[in-house]
């Protein structure tokens, strides 16, 4: 009897380190995915990945009347079709080309050099595009001030949560192997006697 009792033991233990080796597994392959997906990003063309993130962030059209009383023209931006990435290598700015639609409805585009006139200023379509989209997006980030604290709060409530709920399960398993543990102590004794 008590020779089946060390083979439960040692099997329990060896699930457990089982147990521990899966989840290390788990983990060390997580970090090596992020490490490797990581480096991709960074010595893989750069330029070009920052310029995407850019242009994948920033938004598709910025409306220039909220900054000016005399211009009413809405600045789109898009990928330019003819950027050749090894050609103009140092003028990565040329990758986006900008256009708006004039009061005939008609699209006029321009290159990223081009100038544009807003109140009295002249200014590249570039710069005001993305002088324009900066000052939106700061103001979108405004509201966040608000809502990370909220988001955070939540968090540590969920990691309370599971600390508690993981902590439980293991107090109540070893209290069910003392509980255990007196009943095979008590039956041993009543043998005995």
């Amino acid at each position: 009897m008590s020779e089946n009792l060390t083979v439960s033991t040692n099997n329990k233990k060896s699930e457990k380190k089982i147990k521990k080796l899966r989840t290390a597994g788990i983990v060390v392959a997580v970090i090596a995915f992020v490490v490797i997906l990581v480096s991709v990003i960074c010595y893989a063309n750069a330029d070009s990945v920052r310029s995407q993130l850019v242009y994948t962030f920033l938004p598709k059209s910025v409306d220039l009347s909220n900054y000016s009383d005399d211009c009413d023209i809405v600045l789109y931006v898009e990928r330019n079709a003819d950027y050749d990435s090894e050609a103009d290598e140092t003028e990565p700015l040329k990758k986006n080309n900008y256009y708006y639609y004039d009061e005939d409805g008609n699209k006029v585009t321009l290159a990223y050099d081009d100038k544009i006139t807003v109140d009295d200023n002249e200014g590249m379509a570039y710069m005001i595009y993305y002088l324009a989209a900066f000052q939106d997006i700061s103001a979108k980030l405004e509201n966040f001030k608000y809502i990370i604290p909220v988001v955070l709060v939540i968090l540590v409530v969920a990691l309370i949560f599971i600390w508690y709920s993981v902590w439980s399960k293991n107090y109540d398993k070893e209290k069910e192997k003392l509980n255990a543990a007196k009943h095979t102590g008590n039956k041993k004794k009543k043998k005995k006697q």
